[in-house]
């Protein structure tokens, strides 16, 4: 929303300060309590955090709570509000202007944007959701610990929220063509056609004035700025004034840009 303003304030190396802190104090409990014992009836060595209060603990509850509200809920209530401002400017906002065919497509670029990130706040809940569910399930009955196949869904749900890191990128890639193209960038290696063709007009960019003996036709469709780089390449062309009048023509069309 505010690409101009600097991105390291204090106020963001605060909050980055702040995420460690809460991140350290909340993982201590493993540090002191985690214990390994061997589980002789099953021929297996098992490990648990052994509260102070053990067996008829309520911090397990309580801890179960506390890393759901701050590693679930807070995170998913901060992305959907952000996300919300970000989608209704992005959703909203259009070019000062006539309607071109290259405001038009900006304009369909930030909406796909905004379902891109409708996209990945739904993928986290849905990844991380049960994963917490099982701790305060498993805090509240005990005795789901003794079904035969509680570790082999333990492990679906486990493998299901750290999985959710892989699928962001395979968001953006889908539908964001900025990303895809510095993927294919990034992995210069890819065989296929397609991959070929984008790295290349990626490298070849887009001239403001393009070399070619049809310039109008060439600036009106690829002009970013409305009519304005039309009217400043006519201006070059059609001028029998000196170089250097070309050269302020240039100048000034830049600091406009």
């Amino acid at each position: 929303m505010y690409p101009l303003r600097p991105r390291l304030t204090k106020r963001v190396v605060l909050a980055i300060t702040v995420i460690w802190m809460v991140s350290t104090i909340v993982s201590f409990p493993n540090l002191l309590f985690a214990k390994t014992e061997f589980d002789p009836d099953n021929n297996r060595t098992v490990c648990y955090i052994k509260w102070p209060d053990y067996p008829n603990s309520t911090s397990e509850l309580v801890y179960s709570s506390i890393l759901t509200l701050v590693n679930y809920v807070l995170p998913l209530g901060t992305l959907t509000v952000t996300y919300i401002q970000i989608g209704v400017e992005l959703w909203g906002s259009r070019a000062i202007g006539e309607d071109t065919p290259v405001q038009l497509e900006r304009i369909k670029s930030k909406r796909k944007v905004v379902k891109m990130m409708i996209v990945v706040v739904i993928i986290f809940a849905l990844c991380w959701l049960p994963y917490h569910l099982y701790f305060i399930v498993a805090a509240t009955a005990t005795h789901i610990s003794e079904y035969r196949y509680i570790q082999h869904i333990y492990l679906v749900i486990y493998w299901l929220a750290m999985s959710n890191s892989m699928y962001n990128p395979i968001i953006y890639c889908w539908m964001n063509s900025r990303f895809r193209h510095g993927f294919i960038q990034a992995f210069c290696c890819c065989p296929f056609k397609r991959c070929k063709r984008i790295k290349n007009k990626t490298k070849q960019g887009r001239p403001l004035f393009p070399d070619t003996n049809n310039t109008y036709a060439m600036t009106h469709k690829n002009d970013r700025n409305g009519s304005m780089s039309h009217t400043m390449t006519e201006m070059l062309e059609n001028s029998s004034s000196s170089p250097n009048m070309k050269r302020k023509i240039i100048r000034k069309n830049n600091d406009f840009l």
